[in-house]
């Protein structure tokens, strides 16, 4: 008894190191983007990369999808803590960094 126990405890401990030195992705209508847990700039990066392509999506469908709206704006708020309209984001219109 003793050892099985041990051995789902065992289980569980790897489990949770796996998921918490792993990777985590973001998708956004297609376009995934994937990141280090630890690594915050890899983290911004990659939730960049997203937004890009989901604005590429949203301006050639010219900005009517309103779920995909949602997204780009959710994703620029996380990035930068402000609010803006999808196209001033897709069109560049309000500040947007990549680190490197």
């Amino acid at each position: 008894m003793v050892l099985v126990v041990v051995l789902i405890s065992v289980v569980i401990f790897l489990y949770s190191l796996g998921m918490l030195a792993g990777r985590r992705c973001y998708e956004v209508d297609g376009c995934k983007a994937c990141w280090s847990v630890f690594d915050e700039i890899q983290h911004h990066n990659a939730l960049v990369d997203a937004l890009v392509c989901a604005c590429s999506k949203a301006s050639m469908n010219e900005y009517s999808d309103a779920t995909l709206n949602t997204e780009i704006r959710n994703i620029y708020k996380i990035l930068t803590g402000s609010d803006a309209t999808t196209r001033d984001i897709c069109e560049g219109r309000v500040p947007l960094v990549k680190y490197k």
